[in-house]
């Protein structure tokens, strides 16, 4: 085989290469679009689940005072009912 024939063949070569690694490259780059929707969709999603969380608990919170404060007040009538009896 001659230089230029072995030359040539690893210059088709190389070109197969660096055309694969373009279309590698213009794929990544269409994904990395992909993945930045879906990274702005999942901060809306988590400032949605977050806004839900804060009512639930705010929510929560009032019925474990309401109960909190049933619960006094009728430790309050036994007491009082003991110190009668």
């Amino acid at each position: 085989m001659s230089t230029s024939t072995t030359k040539a063949r690893h210059y088709a070569a190389l070109g197969g290469r660096i055309r694969a690694l373009n279309s590698t490259i213009v794929e990544t780059d269409a994904l990395m679009g992909e993945l930045s929707d879906h990274l702005l969709h999942m901060q809306q999603f988590a400032a949605c689940h977050a806004a839900q969380f804060m009512s639930t608990s705010a929510l929560l919170d009032v019925e474990i005072n309401a109960t909190n404060a049933a619960a006094e007040v009728g430790e309050g009538d036994r007491s009082t009912d003991t110190a009668r009896g």
